[in-house]
């Protein structure tokens, strides 16, 4: 990359990376745009913590009460 970028498409550029969103044919043009979609990936990266966290708490009580 040859081109300097500004904070925010840095941050939508390392946030697309790291959730493996990937780079598809529809991407966010304005930087507008990118803060809305980094809020959404920031927000599904929440939502899936919690989720497994859930999951994972019921599956460890579940394991317990097997063993008393």
């Amino acid at each position: 990359m040859n081109v300097g970028l500004s904070k925010i498409d840095g941050t939508y550029f390392t946030l697309t990376t790291l959730t493996t969103v990937g780079y598809g044919d529809i991407t966010p043009v304005t930087e507008r745009c990118r803060v809305i979609v980094s809020g959404q990936l920031i927000l599904g990266i929440v939502f899936m913590v919690i989720i497994l966290s859930l999951l994972i708490v019921r599956i460890a009580d579940t394991t317990i009460r097997r063993r008393v």
